[in-house]
């Protein structure tokens, strides 16, 4: 890596087989180090990307719009460098979740962290599932499965005021393992 350069780590909002048909991995892949970022990495195939490059935070989210643009998505960008996801894991509230269930425990990016009324609007929600605030982070343990629970991303983005991204524990560790600072 050239002095400078840091790693970061680029979670794209809603990518999944509707996306893949205008804009696959490796098009990603390939546009983003045309444009100058370096070592570019897909990791899975739900909107995952691992590079490095000079820019800053700011520059890099408007590099990496424009690139969804140029195929017609407007999918959101949350950026995170690799100790702040690392830190993502050692903060977790449901250490038992990440064990026994990792595929039902979720962690929603935020582009804010939400505020201390945003947060007390989680406290009202009556579901069976768990769900914590750090930051610009959510946790979510999804105890009884997440296809049929209440607490969907966009119902939480609506009572935190915020938008964000939702990765499994699986994939938040996959991305820990695969990259360094």
């Amino acid at each position: 890596m050239a002095t400078g350069e840091q790693n970061w780590v680029g979670l794209i909002r809603a990518i999944g087989p509707a996306t893949h048909k205008v804009m696959s991995m490796s098009q990603l892949r390939d546009a983003c180090a045309a444009a100058g970022l370096k070592n570019v990495e897909t990791v899975l195939a739900t909107g995952n990307l691992l590079f490095s490059s000079d820019g800053q935070r700011p520059e890099l989210m408007e590099l990496l719009t424009g690139i969804l643009a140029r195929y017609g998505l407007d999918n959101e960008v949350f950026l995170r460098r690799p100790k702040e996801l690392r830190s993502v894991m050692t903060d977790n509230p449901f250490a038992s979740a990440a064990e026994m269930r990792p595929n039902h425990l979720l962690i929603l990016f935020m582009d804010a962290a939400p505020t201390a009324d945003q947060i007390k609007a989680l406290e009202v929600y009556d579901g069976p599932e768990i769900i914590k605030c750090f930051g610009r982070e959510a946790y979510i343990d999804y105890v009884n499965g997440v296809a049929r629970s209440r607490a969907t991303p966009a119902r939480l983005e609506k009572m935190l005021g915020r938008s964000g991204t939702a990765r499994n524990w699986n994939t938040v560790k996959k991305l820990v393992d695969r990259t360094s600072d």
